[in-house]
């Protein structure tokens, strides 16, 4: 590991533990928003390795805290800060900084109580990681709609269609889903899909 490198480790390590008592003083947690950025600024993130468990541990307390915020808060700053972060971190969490068994059984653990307050947000945010760190084929992704939580068959749409957009079976699974899938929130996120992929679809 270059000098560089580990400056930057270093650096993110001291951040993730600058204020273990945010949460009690309802403060906004720049140290964890900050670290979680610089992440996504990495190139190689296994460096990033032996920071894998703080920053799980910063992940899920930001996500368990902006479903409380969103809940009994309009416009909360935290809320905002993340939901600028999430579209960076859904490009590069991965299993070289996560620690992913711990990911994925806090979410079994609490993922379907995340799904309250006012944008769903974090609900939102959770299952698309989740299913990023997945990382499984198409026909395996599919079979997540069975999830009971409506925040992970969400994201499986969605992945799909960010993933496999031009999929030769893609266009009929929405279309099936838009008409046939028991939840009207489904259906309508399969409908706005549905539409994504034949507008991109005219375009080539």
């Amino acid at each position: 590991m270059t000098k560089t490198r580990k400056v930057a480790v270093l650096a993110i390590g001291q951040l993730l533990q600058a204020d273990l008592r945010w949460r009690v003083r309802r403060r906004l947690p720049r140290h964890l928003l900050i670290a979680l950025q610089a992440t996504t600024e990495i190139r190689k993130t296994t460096i990033l390795a032996p920071l894998s468990s703080d920053l799980t541990n910063a992940l899920i307390a930001l996500l368990e805290e902006v479903a409380v915020r969103d809940d009994t808060t309009h416009n909360d700053e935290l809320s905002a800060a993340v939901e600028r972060l999430a579209p960076y971190l859904l490009r590069t969490v991965s299993s070289a900084w996560i620690d992913v068994d711990r990911y994925h059984a806090w979410y079994r653990s609490v993922g379907s109580r995340l799904t309250s307050g006012q944008r769903f947000l974090a609900a939102r945010t959770a299952a698309a990681i989740h299913l990023q760190l997945i990382g499984r084929p198409l026909a395996d992704l599919r079979q997540k709609l069975t999830d009971r939580n409506w925040a992970t068959r969400e994201a499986v749409v969605q992945a799909v269609v960010s993933g496999w957009p031009e999929h030769p079976d893609t266009l009929a699974w929405l279309r099936t889903l838009a008409t046939t899938d028991d939840d009207p929130a489904i259906r309508q996120v399969a409908v706005q899909a549905t539409r994504r992929v034949n507008g991109r679809s005219r375009t080539v």
